[in-house]
């Protein structure tokens, strides 16, 4: 499959070498991002990837025309119903979660040590134009999330609603890197997600400080890894030039202390008279001392909410109070621990909760029923889903269509996780499920792509998962589906961060496997990767060792896909003549394998390298050959590039134009942004040369908008298009 992106960066370089400077730009050649970040993969990746090379080949690898996603993996004792596991009912405009609703029972003000309310004080330090950073801290269940929400809703009205809200909780591999991507994608920036962490870290600090005033909640900031917080606080504090609150249990470097203190015995008292106002059996507490309820809870909130539904359900309430009274541990661990072994939650309830505390952030009712192993017995999930929301487990979201547990919840259910013997029955499923969604929503279409987005936490988490588990076949499968480098999600939405991790991960799961064919699969994604964010030289040492792969394997399909790529490369670096010949080869051998889709990039690629020596009949005959080859194969973003193509060789403005206007349609569909700000500058280019400098001006300036956003060495050639027309209108 072609794609625009791929192929747009130098085209208008090699037209201004056969033009002359039309435009009055001097080509070069830009690398354009600093190589650091990659190096810390390389010696491990190659190594890794060359003592693999030197093995046997599995005794089982795909066929040359079979692509792993069609391998299936047996997992013996589990069965996920396919039919199941479907897509979201709504696409997801955002993947920043929504501030957290107020609670059930109402907000009750609380009191810093010297007396000042929390909320007035928040509202003070986070005003618009105080770019401070500040941590409300304290121990698990005190309320930091409830007065981080509380004061987010009562500043919507001074930030026009510009609110960041981020959650680190359950994402062990949050980095500064996952906070600068969160960040990009509430300014609707998405395309910065791309980007090597140096130019990320600067393009995101240069979109946040032309944002209108924004406040940004990092939420559960200590179940983030140490290092990476004294890199996330340090670009809050010294780079985001705006307010940021943090949410933490221990206090945070660079940032102003606001430390959270369990209720005081008013604050309590109030709150468990709210709490008492929704209780089914009022008559249960009508005998107990409530300050004895608020003793037994430490005045902690979420222990306190607890508490009151044990007593509520309890045919003994002052029973409960003894009982807990005489256990070990802290609050929190006595009152959690007594909730998880209630009667009435039963097995399948405790299934459920245990399951839950597994899903990042969320899991729908179809993903938790298979999970916790209820399968298609949704009956049953509801009866545990009861018992476990009435206990103030379980939180609903979404129209009571998703579940979680957060915070405390979440790490005390994973406590008694790691205790129970059916944990790695329950990790399988999870794991076996978001195996089966991945390969369920493996067609690159933006259907697909949403479905999978809106899962993304819980489907890397199963990878984390399977690699616990050495469950080497299942990271094999679900990585090379969302990372492949033209249809994988992660690759075309952005998130290529991820992708790169993933893929370590994926070829450490190869030399386990001894799965060659894997190693150049990734490999090959890997160059894909560092050629897309400039590492020209990284890119080629992948490239290399998976053509040794694919010779070795006798791959001939995978040898002429990676053979394409070396020539992709090879035109970037300016090396023409090797680019000519890679392609050639590469075509050579799909013409032998009959395999069309490769064949017509082959011809999509030498036509360009036809168009920039100024062989323009060529160029067009090959645009038109693989023009038709996309269509019969109702390759979509194919057959988008090839009309591209034509428009630039059209014979008249006419033709050029039609050409681009059907090639926009179909990168919109899409969302492909370099190539629709392509495709606006050659409409505006058509509409200049017809006079009309107005519509190329407005053309010109949105291609130049896009261009800057994807931070790409076209913007200067649309910044001088956009001068010069309007220099014509003049």
């Amino acid at each position: 499959m072609a794609s625009l992106s791929l192929l747009v960066p130098l085209i208008d370089y090699w037209r201004q070498l056969r033009e002359g400077t039309r435009d009055n730009i001097i080509g070069g050649l830009v690398v354009a991002l600093i190589i650091g970040v990659a190096v810390v993969f390389r010696d491990t990746l190659i190594s890794a990837a060359k003592r693999l090379i030197a093995k046997n080949p599995p005794s089982v690898v795909p066929t040359p025309q079979q692509s792993p996603q069609q391998i299936t993996v047996k997992l013996e004792g589990l069965q996920v119903s396919p039919t199941s596991i479907q897509p979201p009912a709504a696409k997801q405009q955002t993947l920043v979660p929504q501030i957290p609703r107020t609670p059930i029972t109402g907000f009750v003000a609380r009191r810093d040590a010297e007396g000042h309310e929390i909320v007035s004080r928040l509202r003070e330090e986070l005003g618009p134009e105080k770019d401070q950073l500040l941590v409300l801290w304290g121990a698990g269940g005190v309320g930091k999330t409830t007065l981080a929400a509380e004061a987010a809703r009562s500043l919507r009205q001074d930030f026009a609603g510009r609110i960041v809200w981020i959650s680190a909780e359950g994402r062990p591999d949050f980095t500064l890197s996952t906070l600068l991507d969160e960040i990009a994608t509430y300014l609707g920036r998405a395309d910065l997600r791309q980007l090597a962490l140096a130019a990320k870290d600067d393009q995101v600090r240069d979109a946040l400080a032309d944002a209108p005033a924004t406040l940004i909640v990092l939420d559960n900031f200590e179940t983030v890894d140490p290092a990476e917080q004294d890199l996330c606080a340090g670009w809050l504090a010294k780079r985001a030039s705006c307010p940021t609150l943090v949410t933490s249990r221990d206090e945070v470097v660079h940032a102003r202390p606001v430390h959270i203190l369990a209720m005081s015995f008013p604050e309590a008292r109030e709150f468990l008279q709210r709490l008492l106002a929704q209780v089914r059996n009022p008559r249960a507490f009508e005998a107990i001392d409530g300050d004895q309820i608020i003793g037994v809870a430490d005045r902690i909130p979420l222990v306190l909410q607890w508490l009151v539904k044990q007593i509520d359900s309890a045919k003994q309430p002052q029973a409960v109070l003894d009982d807990l009274t005489r256990g070990e541990g802290d609050a929190a661990k006595r009152v959690f621990d007594r909730s998880f072994d209630l009667p009435q939650v039963g097995n399948d309830g405790r299934a459920a909760l245990l399951a839950l505390s597994l899903f990042i952030p969320s899991a729908t009712r179809t993903a938790l029923a298979e999970v916790a192993g209820f399968g298609r017995n949704t009956e049953r999930l509801d009866r545990a889903l009861q018992q476990l929301t009435e206990l103030w487990l379980v939180e609903a979201t979404h129209g009571n269509e998703r579940f979680r547990v957060e915070g405390l919840t979440r790490e005390l259910a994973k406590a008694r996780l790691s205790k129970v013997a059916q944990v790695d029955g329950l990790r399988r499923r999870f794991v076996f499920y978001f195996l089966t969604y991945t390969q369920a929503h493996a067609q690159p279409n933006p259907e697909d792509y949403d479905a999978l987005e809106t899962e993304k936490g819980n489907v890397i988490g199963a990878i984390d998962l399977a690699f616990d588990l050495e469950n080497w076949n299942s990271i094999q499968e679900i990585v090379f589906i969302l990372t492949d480098p033209e249809q994988g999600m992660l690759s075309v939405r952005g998130y290529w961060d991820e992708t790169i991790r993933l893929l370590k991960q994926a070829l450490q799961a190869a030399g386990a496997t001894n799965s060659e064919w894997y190693v150049g699969a990734f490999t090959t994604n890997l160059g894909a990767m560092f050629l897309e964010q400039g590492y020209y030289s990284l890119a080629r040492e992948q490239y290399q060792l998976a053509v040794e792969v694919a010779r070795r394997l006798d791959l001939k399909q995978e040898l002429a896909a990676t053979l394409h790529h070396l020539g992709v490369l090879a035109r970037r670096e300016g090396g023409f003549e090797e680019a000519r010949a890679r392609c050639n080869e590469s075509l050579q051998i799909n013409k032998e394998i009959h395999y069309q889709s490769g064949i017509a990039d082959n011809l999509l690629a030498l036509a360009i390298l036809d168009e920039g020596k100024g062989e323009l009949d060529q160029a067009r005959q090959l645009y038109s050959e693989s023009l038709e080859i996309y269509k019969e194969l109702g390759d979509e973003r194919g057959i988008a590039t090839s009309l591209y193509q034509l428009g630039r060789v059209a014979q008249n403005r006419g033709e050029a134009r039609q050409f681009y206007l059907e090639s926009l349609e179909i990168l919109k569909r899409f969302g492909d942004q370099n190539g629709i700000a392509s495709t606006l500058h050659q409409l505006a280019r058509v509409a200049e040369d017809a006079g009309n400098n107005a519509e190329a001006a407005k053309l010109f300036r949105e291609a130049l908008a896009i261009f800057e956003k994807l931070k790409s060495s076209n913007a200067e050639i649309a910044r001088q298009s956009l001068e010069r027309v309007k220099g014509k209108s003049k």
